[in-house]
Order: structure tokens, then C-alpha cells, then sequence
């Protein structure tokens, strides 16, 4: 892992990686509206590591209290803008792609009281753990 990422950023990053574990397992149990709804917070969580690994290292904890407090902080598309306006590129074409997969996700997944189709979160699942490899390889 890289250096350049303070206590907060490398909790971002273990906070993706222990929800998409808890989220295949929720899948896997056939809890798949709980599924999807912690997977997308695995991607929440490595967007917020992409933006910070942007952010010198001393001011990451001040930026992440500042930046990611309240709805902006669960929104995907802030959460990219924020990150292309620092690094000046979009994502790849593939990783774009897997962003479209899972750009309905909300926090108010948690309210819906329907559960989702297996295949549905198999997909929504698959493309969460290409957005996690990628992320990974830029950090």
C-alpha cells in the first residue's frame, strides 16, 4: 500500500474491502438487497482513498472531515468529480463501464424493504469487485 495514505485513507480502504467480503457473504446467504446496499459502499469507500491519495498526506484527516460529511459523501458522482477535477483523467473505458453498473446505487437502498434478484446482485457484485481491483492498482 502506499505510503502517501494517512490512518484515514488506509481506513477507507479496509472499510471497502471488509464491506465487499460482507456483502458476497450476504449474497451468498440470498440477502441480496443487503448485498448490493454493502457493496456500494465498498465503492464509496474506495472513491474516498482515490481522492485522498490526491491529497497531500498531513492534510487528508482535515480534508475527509471537511469533504466527505453528509449526502455529498455517499454520492458517487461527487465522489468522481472530486477525484477527476484533482487528477486531471477520467477512468478507463472498462472501469467506466463497471461505474454504469453501479451508478443507481443509494443510501436509501437500506429502506427498501423488496429483495433484489439474485442475478441482479451477482452483477451489481461483479462489477463492485472490478471497480476494487482497478482502485487498488492505482494506489
Amino acid at each position: 500500500m502506499s505510503a502517501s495514505l494517512s490512518k484515514v485513507a488506509r481506513d477507507y480502504r479496509r472499510s471497502a474491502i471488509n464491506r465487499f467480503d460482507e456483502a458476497v457473504l450476504l449474497e451468498r446467504a440470498g440477502k441480496c438487497t443487503g448485498a448490493m446496499y454493502l457493496a456500494g459502499y465498498s465503492v464509496e469507500c474506495m472513491l474516498k482513498v482515490l481522492v485522498l491519495s490526491t491529497v497531500p498526506l498531513q492534510q487528508q484527516a482535515d480534508f475527509a472531515a471537511r469533504e466527505f460529511r453528509g449526502s455529498d459523501g455517499h454520492d458517487f458522482e461527487i465522489l468522481r468529480t472530486k477525484y477527476f477535477k484533482r487528477r486531471g483523467a477520467g477512468f478507463p473505458p472498462d472501469t467506466a463501464k463497471l461505474f454504469s453498473l453501479v451508478s443507481d446505487w443509494s443510501t436509501d437502498l437500506r429502506y427498501d424493504p423488496r429483495e433484489s434478484r439474485t442475478t441482479e446482485a451477482e452483477r451489481f457484485l461483479a462489477a463492485v469487485e472490478g471497480i476494487i481491483a482497478w482502485a487498488k492498482g492505482r494506489l
